[in-house]
């Protein structure tokens, strides 16, 4: 049994072939949540920059594909993934503003790891 999509013109398989080991695949809300959360704490460095293209990734792809259900999002994630959808803010602004609401702040982060 799989749970991945089937084969879709222009998207690929959308499945994997393991012989031996599982594959594991967290559910479409819980790897935008890592994302998001990746995206806050890592401002500045070489993964925030690629959480940022994963996230818009995921809205423009998964989202529209109909495989992600962002009300399953915790707050403060819901709101503000809705709000970045809505396209009324930057993205810095954006980034921000989630860092505020999941209660980042600089002094979390490490200047040796920016890029």
């Amino acid at each position: 049994q799989t749970v991945f999509p089937p084969w879709r013109p222009g998207r690929g398989g959308g499945l994997f072939k393991a012989e031996t080991n599982a594959v594991m695949a967290p559910r479409s809300h819980i790897l935008l949540e890592a994302y998001m959360r990746l995206c806050a704490r890592d401002h500045g460095k070489h993964i925030g920059s690629f959480s940022v293209a994963t996230i818009s990734y995921m809205g423009l792809y998964v989202e529209e594909d109909g495989l992600l259900d962002a009300s399953l999002l915790p707050e403060p994630l819901r709101t503000s993934y809705r709000e970045l959808n809505e396209g009324k803010k930057t993205t810095l602004q954006w980034l921000l503003e989630l860092k505020q609401a999941l209660r980042m702040d600089e002094e979390d982060s490490d200047p040796d790891e920016s890029f």
